[in-house]
């Protein structure tokens, strides 16, 4: 079973630092979210993986796949 790792801002740091050893893990599968969704894209085509649109989307994916659900937090 693949490690799922979520890059939130997958700028400078994360393709300088991480993202060119954990590409090379055979049991990462990762998935880009920016706000500039041509980042999100260009780390997808270099790294592998897939891109999320929206947080939204990204932490919808990440509960569907630990079989969790969503919790409001009470105040």
């Amino acid at each position: 079973m693949a490690l799922k790792i979520a890059i939130v801002g997958p700028g400078g740091v994360a393709r300088g630092n991480y993202l060119p050893h954990l590409s090379k893990a055979e049991d990462v599968d990762l998935t880009y979210y920016s706000r500039t969704v041509a980042k999100a894209e260009a780390c997808a085509t270099d790294f592998g993986g897939g891109v999320a649109g929206s947080l939204e989307a990204l932490t919808s994916k990440a509960l569907s796949h630990a079989g969790g659900s969503r919790r409001s937090r009470s105040a």
